[in-house]
């Protein structure tokens, strides 16, 4: 199995001390992200119904609040009458819960879980457009009972594999994913200087923090778009040069 593990990736900064368990603070980024990509497809899709529909609700209350300065356009753009326009609004309204229902739904199912749409869609607002192939192999990397999807159990447990791991042989694509996330606290698919060094902080201490923030930052960087983030951990070691006689 591939990895994307380099020489600045989790084993060259491995704590003196040996491996470390999850800590508190990773445990519950980590179930943050976990809800965020559990259903993110489904979600999005119910999300973009959602947008037309507030923008008309919108508008539609500004009509309400004068009606002299505001008009309401049907679909075929004729001015719409008071009584037209208070249907639509309630119309809009029911529309709106039963999308905002269904959200709810997902984000409150016990059993929700990862799937490859999830992850392909997911990645792909994060800037990095994914192969099936890389995508399937993201999800066996994390997949214990082989259904093809991760449950939140099979992540942490990935999770603690790879920040325990002292040997680099263990498989990180999801990983790197998942850990750009956890840093990630808005969910603005880019991650800021200042909450990534608390995560460090917490794991590393301060004697590693600066080695830790220069290899994703570098000098003076206060931000990190994902693809610049997987460059930085997955940077590999240079060839060894052949010195001939």
């Amino acid at each position: 199995m591939a990895t994307l593990r380099g020489s600045s990736g989790l084993a060259e900064i491995m704590d003196d001390k040996g491996p470390q368990e999850m800590n508190a603070q990773e445990e519950k980024e980590l179930k943050r992200v976990f809800d965020h990509l559990a259903g993110f497809s489904e979600r999005k899709k119910l999300t973009s119904q959602m947008k037309p529909k507030r923008e008309r609700k919108a508008m539609i209350e500004n009509f309400k609040k004068n009606f002299e300065a505001t008009r309401v356009l049907d679909v075929e753009g004729k001015v719409m009458t008071v009584e037209e326009v208070n249907k639509e609004y309630e119309n809009l309204q029911k529309d709106m819960e039963h999308l905002e229902n269904k959200i709810a739904s997902i984000n409150s199912n016990p059993a929700k879980r990862i799937s490859s749409k999830d992850l392909y869609d997911c990645l792909k607002a994060l800037g990095k457009t994914s192969t099936t192939a890389e995508i399937h192999e993201m999800i066996w990397e994390a997949d214990e009972d082989l259904d093809q999807h991760i449950s939140w159990e099979e992540l942490k447990d990935l999770f603690q594999r790879c920040i325990t791991d002292k040997t680099g042989l263990e498989p990180t694509n999801l990983f790197n994913v998942v850990q750009f996330m956890t840093y990630d606290k808005e969910f603005r698919c880019k991650i800021k200087a200042d909450d990534t060094m608390a995560m460090l902080f917490a794991r590393y201490g301060k004697a590693k923090l600066e080695k830790q923030m220069k290899v994703l930052f570098g000098n003076g960087k206060e931000e990190l778009f994902f693809m610049d983030y997987l460059a930085a951990v997955t940077k590999r070691p240079p060839a060894p040069t052949t010195v001939t006689k």
